[in-house]
């Protein structure tokens, strides 16, 4: 039986396309719709979906639906239902049961007028694109600027929609096909029938499907998915192969028929052809259908026949959005619903709002929100983060099937707050111009000027509810020359100095404004009161995910294509240029221009209407430091010599979505690299925290002092002003540690109606921006955050006890204290977030003196699983928490001179002094 799809859609309007302004209600939209829309009695109908409503729908709303549904051609409207149907003829077997009188837009289901010359050359782009695959598919289809899965323009061209579309289904299977095979083919997706497509072939005429432009992309398209499609099962052991279907379904005598009528089949011919087709899709599924034997084959004869394409494509299309960004603010960072109970959820993180030229066909400039949104699987995906731990779900990558869906806009200006206006919105593919997995990129249409916006989003296949934003467009109260968006960071209450260099020296260097994400509000001291800085404390929180937050305890960056991608969007508008520089290890340097650097990189580097990102070169700096506490741009002068593309510098205007290394440009916008080293470049000074690698002879060249000398300069005497403002409130915070424990203690034993708040309130205000560690060294910690940083320990006591025998001898333990490449170092960053530098506290006090320390029970030469864990709660004491006086903590020591973890946990530490 034909999969007969139920679609819950929130409320949606009735005004026509060409009217963008234009409302009704009620009986006025009724009288309308019975005047325009011919009714008859259907025989047998062929259902595509279901809508259904929480608000009475009018027969006029319900034609807006069918229009804008690739292949309707009649609907019915019943109350808060709204279905939709492709033929009134159907030779699907259960079409009899469904007999019901139907109502008929006007408009031809093979109809387009897309005849503008920068549509025409979208046209001969597709064709040449669907003979590729992989990433040069991908890039066809960005130098094209087909980026959208869905759009409201597929109305007046559906069949360019249905083209578009499978080509990017095509995109997809090729690119990842052979590395993650369940993803490899969308179609085959429960998630994603691809109805609307499916019913376009079986039940629009042939003849006048082959009379659009459209068409030969179309049927290549297919060809390509169904040979891919069957080629992959031939070398699958689990799945069955592509085979003849029985029955009526004789796809090889179609392709035969049409073969031999070629160049130019008859009408008789094709509609035939059509008719031995119709039968292999019995279940209403594309996926069936391009499963079948030779179904590839009758695809091709079909795109022989299709109209050429005349003409030559051209060098380059024209921007159809040039114009002004104006930003636009949001209620909160991040808006979050659960729009299908235990599966999905929808984070609305930013938006910003334009005008463009004629997207519609209408010859009438467009206005557009754009909205930035993150669709949040609530399952497991299975999929793992290969990055940093081969064996930790990634749980921080959006729905791979949202980006086929088709999501609805609607503005609610009708009575009792009903939607009047809906329209498809354009849907950026995730595939194309994202990081894996990362936020979607929307568009609404805007029918009017509007200075605050209620807007609902809602995709009518899967969800139950909207994503509902209220939203306020606001002029931009100062433009930033430079902006700067790290990825989210944490522990910063221990690199204070670290940060403050980092964004004193930029500042000198020229950038205007920061937007610094933290993980755990550890960057309150330092940032909370800075002006150039928006900060946002405890990203994860923020968006209001367990799911999410899981994830980012596993995986400290699993959410930086976010946070990411957000920054720059709340930049939209407000800065002419974003630096995605990381974190503070990382400094923009012209070792030619000094100061002058980023003016004249930004006349060199040639930013304009059509490039708008532009990729930067790092160089590893490290090796021996110089003695002292010194800024790292003095500390380490020498440096490999190797660069690697590793930031970018972009107008965020345009920009729909960044990840660790790259952005991408709004389609047909470029990118370009910018490669003149000492102009500019990034010193990243990878030993800031410790050697990430012992092998010195690596950093083999040395910068002169006069490179970046000017600046050490500045940054020695911002920290001494620093200092001597900090020197007179902290001078007392070891005393003030050790009476407030004991005041905790003492309050223990207390009456319960004698007890009262005392000193140990503030110690455990204070404990909130100490390391998970650290609380956990103090049990302060939550049982869930104690549990998180226990399996930390655990874990990583697995990885390192390499030999499998239950212990750490000394060289196990150096060879994790101090791993040795890049690879190695990164899967230790599950330690950092809980506070554990294991790599920087051994280049202080040696890996050795570390193992030495924590082997004492028995002191037998090999460490323990309880002694790894304990040695760590009084390690992360002792390195982890950083303020004058703190000697205090080191007090009494046992007889063999050490400090138990009994001693730290319980306060007993601090009772001598």
């Amino acid at each position: 039986m034909l999969c007969y799809v139920w679609v819950v859609v929130w409320t949606l309007g009735c005004s026509a396309l060409d009217e963008p302004g234009e409302t009704c209600h009620g009986d006025t939209c009724a009288a309308k719709a019975d005047a325009e829309f011919h009714r008859e009695f259907c025989a047998r109908p062929r259902p595509i979906y279901r809508a259904q409503f929480p608000q009475a729908m009018t027969a006029q709303q319900c034609a807006d639906i069918c229009r804008q549904t690739i292949s309707c051609l009649y609907f019915k409207a019943d109350g808060h239902i709204c279905d939709m149907f492709s033929s009134c003829k159907s030779e699907w077997s259960d079409a009899a049961n469904l007999a019901t009188e139907l109502s008929q837009i006007p408009e031809d289901p093979a109809r387009c007028t897309w005849t503008s010359r920068r549509q025409q050359d979208q046209a001969r782009r597709a064709v040449r694109a669907a003979a590729t695959q992989g990433g040069e598919l991908q890039q066809h289809l960005v130098d094209a600027a087909l980026h959208h899965v869905n759009s409201p323009a597929f109305e007046s061209c559906p069949l360019a929609g249905a083209a578009i579309r499978i080509l990017h289904v095509w995109a997809a299977a090729s690119y990842h096909h052979g590395w993650r095979p369940s993803l490899a083919f969308a179609t085959e997706a429960r998630e994603l029938p691809f109805t609307t497509e499916l019913t376009l072939l079986l039940d629009v005429p042939w003849p006048e499907l082959l009379s659009s432009l459209w068409s030969k992309a179309l049927f290549l398209a297919l060809a390509q998915v169904a040979e891919g499609l069957c080629r992959r099962l031939a070398n699958s052991s689990v799945e069955a192969n592509c085979t003849a279907a029985p029955g009526q379904c004789d796809v090889g005598r179609a392709a035969s028929l049409l073969q031999k009528s070629a160049p130019s089949a008859a009408e008789k011919a094709l509609l035939k052809a059509q008719r031995l087709l119709s039968p292999c899709a019995s279940d209403g599924r594309l996926s069936s259908l391009l499963r079948v034997k030779d179904v590839s084959r009758l695809f091709a004869e079909l795109a022989n026949l299709a109209p050429p394409l005349d003409g030559e494509v051209g060098q380059q299309l024209e921007n159809a959005c040039a114009g002004a960004v104006a930003p636009v603010e949001l209620d909160s960072l991040a808006t979050r619903v659960v729009v299908r109970d235990d599966r999905l959820a929808a984070i609305g993180l930013a938006a910003s709002k334009r005008t463009c030229g004629d997207l519609m066909g209408s010859g009438k400039k467009t206005r557009l929100l754009d909205i930035l949104v993150f669709m949040e699987p609530l399952q497991s995906t299975g999929h793992l983060s290969g990055f940093f731990n081969a064996y930790t779900e990634n749980r921080c990558e959006m729905d791979f099937f949202s980006h086929f869906h088709s999501v609805f806009c609607m503005l609610g200006d009708g009575p009792d707050h009903d939607a009047t206006w809906v329209r498809l919105a354009f849907m950026t593919s995730g595939l194309l111009v994202h990081p894996p997995y990362g936020p979607g990129a929307w568009s609404c249409i805007l029918p009017a000027k509007r200075s605050r916006i209620d807007l609902s989003l809602v995709d009518p296949f899967r969800w139950q509810r909207p994503l509902r934003l209220r939203m306020r467009v606001r002029a931009a109260p100062q433009k930033y020359q430079f902006a700067v968006c790290p990825q989210p960071l944490y522990r910063l209450e221990s690199n204070r100095d670290l940060l403050e260099d980092w964004l004193d020296y930029h500042n000198d260097m020229g950038i205007d404004h920061w937007s610094v994400y933290d993980l755990d509000g550890s960057g309150a001291a330092a940032l909370s009161r800075r002006k150039d800085v928006d900060y946002h404390p405890d990203f994860p929180s923020t968006l209001n995910s367990t799911r999410l937050a899981e994830g980012n305890w596993w995986n400290p960056i699993c959410l930086e294509a976010i946070a990411l991608t957000q920054c720059f969007w709340r930049y939209r508008g407000r800065a002419e240029t974003v630096f995605s520089l990381h974190s503070f290890d990382e400094f923009l340097v012209s070792a030619k221009h000094r100061q002058g650097g980023f003016k004249r990189w930004l006349s060199a580097a040639a930013m304009d209407n059509l490039t708008t990102v532009v990729r930067l070169p790092a160089v590893n700096y490290g090796g021996a430091a110089a003695a002292g506490k010194s800024p790292l741009i003095q500390r380490f002068r020498r440096h490999t010599g190797k660069l690697y593309w590793h930031i970018v510098g972009a107008n965020p205007d345009h920009v729909l979505s960044v990840n660790t290394t790259n952005a991408w440009p709004e389609p047909p916008r470029k990118q370009n690299a910018f490669f003149q080293p000492d102009v500019f470049r990034v010193n990243h000074y990878v030993d800031a925290l410790g050697a990430r690698d012992q092998r010195q002879d690596q950093f083999i060249h040395e910068d002169p002092e006069k490179v970046l000398g000017w600046a050490a300069e500045r940054l020695q005497e911002a920290r001494k002003r620093r200092q001597a403002r900090r020197e007179g409130g902290l001078s007392t915070a070891g005393p003030l540690l050790a009476a407030a424990l004991r005041a905790a203690e003492v309050n223990s034993f207390a009456n319960k109606e004698d007890q009262a708040d005392n000193i140990s309130g503030m110690l455990y205000s204070a404990f909130g921006i100490m390391s998970p560690a650290v609380r956990v060294a103090f049990r302060v910690a939550g049982l869930e955050e104690e549990g998180r940083v226990r399996k930390v320990l655990r874990d990583g006591f697995a990885s390192c006890d390499t030999g499998q025998d239950g212990t750490l001898s000394a060289a196990e333990f150096r060879a994790c204290a101090e791993p040795q490449g890049w690879d190695a170092h990164l899967q230790r960053r599950d330690f950092h977030y809980a506070g554990i530098f294991l790599h920087a506290w051994a280049s202080k006090a040696t890996a050795q003196t570390l193992y030495d320390d924590m082997d004492v029970d028995p002191h037998d030469g090999h460490l323990s699983r309880a002694e790894w864990e304990e040695g760590f709660a009084l390690v992360a004491v002792v390195w982890g928490v950083k303020m004058p006086n703190f000697e205090v903590l080191l007090s009494p020591r046992r007889d063999d001179g050490k400090v138990s973890r009994h001693q730290v946990a319980s306060g007993s530490v601090l009772d001598k002094k």
